[in-house]
């Protein structure tokens, strides 16, 4: 006598993968793993995936170019602010000179 074995995914996808891309699969055949569009839920997953990544990389690269614009601003600001105070520490120096 055979053992009754439950089926795995391994056994749906080795069926999915017999009814070639885009043909219907029999009336009553158990798909818990097929959405309407024939499209595994792990290929809507990684696909799901794939465009939050890309949504992400979108962000991080937008996000870098505002901190390097940030950067040049406040290293502008910076050389500005280095140039008034050797300008006000050569006055200071002149003023204390002719007293």
């Amino acid at each position: 006598e055979t053992p009754l074995s439950t089926p795995t995914a391994r056994d749906s996808l080795d069926k999915l993968s017999l009814t070639g891309h885009g043909q219907p699969l029999p009336p009553g055949f158990p798909s818990p793993f097929l959405f309407p569009d024939g499209l595994s839920s792990i290929e809507t997953l990684l696909t799901n995936i794939q465009g939050l990544l890309k949504v992400a990389i979108d962000n991080a690269r937008a996000q870098e170019k505002q901190v390097q614009l940030e950067k040049t601003e406040l290293k502008m600001d910076f050389l500005r602010e280095r140039e008034l105070r050797e300008t006000l520490e050569k006055q200071l120096a002149m003023e204390q000179k002719n007293r």
